[in-house]
């Protein structure tokens, strides 16, 4: 075994060339300059599984430099030539193949690193990865990368080149130092190799690069690129009633995406974008009162997006969905000539981003963006068409600082801005927030060589608008300022504004240590909201978390890794309420044959839902366990499979939830891909919330017995006929529908005994609604039975026909259906998905050319 001195924080130093000598990039390694100059690294140290123990199939590489690029070599033999999986994969898609990378901590900040993978089948992958290792695959740089396997030779070879002008440096003349990372992944049997080892258990991951020297005169590059790009659309909608029922649509558009290296910093500029091919989101039904959240797939929108990272928990302070959404508002009217032509997104007019990193430890990210008035025409009746604002003018500010001190010290910043131009339109100014301002400050340092830490994040938040519009959020589920238990609260009674505050305090040990411990306190003032350009699930939150950690990296018996999580966690709200306790503890294991196993298990004993009721007053919820059982086989195989168990189950019986998700996943050839995998969740809930019924100034909320099932089956197909072109197809039909029976309203909702809770009320159905007399007064709300069917897809050419510069083709098919009746099984709701559902069709194609300056 290799000692630890020797394996951790290596040095290499790299070689300058001239211009003549420049290889042919062809994955070969037969230039000359590759035989003649330079140095080849020692052999690479061995992290998973035997950690600084010799390798079989040992790695080396050589770096190069000149005036324009870096050139990269990498020599990868292989005990078992013809194991060598060379599976080409999607562009970004660095999970599949065996595999080598380079990263490159340019300003040896140790806080983010520019890595270039390249797989044995040729794809190639870029990404940004942090020290925390969160890791940005949006990031799009322009290089090269070519592979040769020669299985004669028992190896593999890697060859890349780098252009400067893809990477931001020190560009002061003098001997630089850059941290550096080559790896190298051996698919069959997950074996994990290292020219500067990073440990399993380590205190940072860009913090424990190892680091290149020999960096003299680097260039002084322009870095002005252009991306231009041109679309056309047509769309094909099924007939609708009204005069805003046109079955087919064209459109086309042209933007520009453009890229101006500024010293350090990038500015990156959009206007008019498309994102026609990205994937559509999946379904989901949310019986829940909180909001549903989607992950960022623009592409603009996700390159930088670690510098604007600053999250609490599951809430964010930025997050860019926001940004291009659908309208915020749709005009209404109850008479039945009354139509609204349909309106899907907000038009993003353009973008603006400045986002970097200099030498002195400042990394800085700033971005502007501004959507359209958008407007959609309006028919009614005999009254001439006219067109009504449907989302106003908004600008969008974000900016985002950190300074740190040599990777032990960290302070930073954010504030962001979101301004309507709401005219003078009352409606507007009822409907839309004018204003919404935050900032926020975080903090980590870091104590004995990084082995504890103390991190604080704190964040303030004020949004202005009309009387009207500051009421509606103040009722929304993020608030429910209306309910019996927040009535105390000042916030309740703000008129135009609402303020508040929310965030962290977190002290802890990670790192190279086999323990690891966590102390979090957490918090949310009821007046606090960030949703105008932010994400936030629920304020009026105080949590207090505990968190012990055992992890073992090293083998033992017939374990390869593993990990023991103990965990507890205590919420009250403002009003000083215990609204949760629980207890958890998390398993996990990797076995030799490369199986896993995971198992979770938390115990809730005590529950106030402060939001069920849809702001009215707090209910007890029953003890209850929550478990997750997941297992996979080796993933490395051509054939793997999946499969996990989540339920919960209240102690006495009253509710359950299961969820089981098999999946398989199949390698054909070198060539395609194929995932698929299926969900099946059935539920019953005694107290699931059904609506109000009003009668005589008196409110009482409903709830019923619901019996749920949901079906749902996602497939994956990609196709890669080289590392450049490719096929990707996604589809997923959903289903899921529900009955009600057993109506209740509120009683003793906060009672520690189940029966007090409601009062059984006995209903009589009337058309689409059910009525229940009582005192006189009679109630009514609408029948909740339903029977939701979806299905999404989407197929998508892709040719990166030159360096950066790419043609797209995609087909996007969506058909959805919501009744208000209850339809059993998934066959008879499938016929009715593809049989009875009409469908919209919208054909696309885009092309983009780059070039730089």
């Amino acid at each position: 075994m290799l000692p630890f001195d020797e394996a951790y924080k290596r040095t290499y130093h790299i070689t300058r060339i001239s211009g003549a000598d420049r290889p042919v990039i062809d994955g070969r390694l037969d230039d000359p300059v590759w035989r003649e100059q330079g140095e080849w690294t020692e052999n690479f140290v061995q992290v998973s599984p035997n950690e600084r123990t010799p390798s079989n199939s040992p790695t080396q590489a050589k770096l190069l430099y000149d005036d324009r690029y870096i050139y990269v070599a990498i020599i990868a033999r292989d005990a078992y030539p013809d194991r060598i999986n060379r599976f080409i994969g999607n562009r970004d898609n660095n999970s599949i193949g065996d595999l080598v990378s380079i990263a490159f901590d340019t300003y040896h900040n140790f806080w983010a690193a520019s890595e270039f993978n390249i797989n044995a089948g040729g794809n190639k992958t870029d990404l940004i990865v942090t020290d925390k290792l969160d890791v940005n695959m949006n990031w799009n740089a322009v290089w090269e990368g070519r592979t040769h396997v020669s299985v004669e030779d028992s190896m593999w070879t890697a060859e890349m080149r780098i252009p400067f002008s893809q990477l931001r440096y020190n560009r002061e003349t003098g001997d630089d130092v850059w941290g550096l990372h080559i790896r190298r992944i051996i698919r069959r049997n997950n074996e994990v190799q290292n020219w500067s080892m990073i440990p399993p258990r380590n205190n940072g991951h860009v913090f424990s690069f190892g680091e290149m020297h020999g960096l003299v005169n680097l260039p002084r590059t322009r870095n002005i690129e252009f991306l231009p790009y041109s679309m056309g659309k047509l769309q094909i909608r099924p007939p609708q009633e009204g005069p805003y029922g046109d079955r087919t649509q064209w459109s086309g558009n042209i933007g520009l995406d453009a890229k101006v290296g500024l010293s350090d910093f990038t500015l990156d500029l959009t206007i008019y974008p498309d994102y026609g091919q990205v994937e559509q989101d999946p379904s989901v039904m949310n019986l829940t009162a909180y909001e549903t959240f989607y992950d960022e797939k623009r592409p603009f929108f996700l390159e930088g997006k670690h510098i604007f990272d600053f999250a609490s928990g599951n809430d964010m302070l930025f997050h860019t969905r926001r940004i291009g959404s659908t309208p915020g508002y749709r005009p209404t009217h109850t008479d039945d000539d009354f139509y609204v032509e349909p309106r899907d997104v907000v038009p993003i007019i353009g973008a603006l981003k400045l986002t970097g990193a200099n030498s002195n430890g400042l990394t800085l990210g700033i971005l502007q963006s501004a959507t359209e008035r958008t407007r959609a025409r309006v028919t009614h009746g005999s009254i001439p068409e006219y067109r009504e604002t449907v989302e106003p003018f908004t600008n969008y500010t974000v900016a985002r600082i950190q300074k740190n001190w040599n990777g032990e010290t960290y302070l930073g910043g954010m504030i962001t801005s979101t301004n309507r131009v709401l005219e003078n339109e009352q409606y507007l100014k009822d409907h839309f927030i004018s204003n919404a301002f935050a900032a926020g400050i975080d903090f980590t340092q870091y104590f004995s060589d990084r082995l504890y830490y103390i991190e604080f994040k704190g964040m303030f938040s004020g949004i202005e608008g009309s009387k009207a519009a500051i009421e509606r959020i103040k009722l929304n589920a993020v608030h429910y300022l209306q309910r019996e238990s927040a009535q105390d609260y000042r916030e309740a009674k703000s008129l135009r504004s609402l303020v508040g505050s929310g965030g962290y305090i977190k002290v802890g040990r990670r790192g190279n240590a086999k323990i690891n411990l966590a102390q979090t306190f957490y918090w949310l003032t009821p007046g606090f909201d960030i949703n105008d350009v932010g994400f936030l699930r629920e304020a009026d939150l105080l949590s207090n978390n505990t968190e012990i950690t055992f992890r073992r990296t090293e083998r033992w018996k017939f374990l390869r890794s593993g990990s023991l999580l103990l965990g507890q966690v205590n919420k009250w709200n403002f009003g000083g309420k215990n609204t949760e306790s629980h207890v958890l503890l998390n398993a996990s294991t990797m076995f030799i044959n490369l199986y896993q196993i995971e198992l979770t298990e938390v115990y809730v004993w005590n529950r106030l839902d402060t939001r069920v009721l849809r702001g009215g007053p707090d209910l007890r919820i029953d003890p209850y366990h929550h478990i997750s059982v997941g297992f996979n086989t080796n993933r490395a195989l051509r054939v793997s499979g999946s499969f996990r168990y989540t339920g919960e189950h209240n102690t006495n019986g009253h509710s359950s939830l299961n969820t089981i998700e098999p999946g398989v996943t199949l390698r054909m050839g070198n060539h395609i891909h194929l995932t698929g995998a299926f969900n099946y969740q059935w539920d019953k809930n005694t107290l699931q919330y059904v609506g109000r019924a009003v009668a005589n100034n008196n409110t009482h909320y409903i709830m019923g017995s619901m019996e749920r099932q949901t079906y749902g089956f996602t497939l994956r197909v990609q196709a890669n006929i080289s590392p450049d072109i490719s096929i990707q197809f996604y589809g997923s039909p959903f289903t899921s529908t529900a009955s009600y029976s057993d109506f209740k309203r509120n009683a003793l909702t906060t009672s520690k005994h189940y029966s007090e809770r409601f009062s059984v009320v006995e209903t009589v159905s009337a058309g689409n609604r059910f009525m229940f007399t009582e005192n006189g007064d009679i109630y009514s709300f609408d029948k909740p039975d339903f029977s939701f069917n979806e299905f999404r897809s989407n197929l998508v050419f892709r040719w990166e026909y030159r360096p950066g510069s790419t043609l797209y083709f995609a087909w996007v098919h969506s058909r959805s259906d919501r009744k208000s009746e209850y339809v059993s099984g998934w066959r008879d709701n499938l016929d009715t998905m593809f049989v009875d559902l009409p469908a919209t069709n919208t054909f696309m194609i885009k092309a983009n050319f780059w070039f730089g300056m």
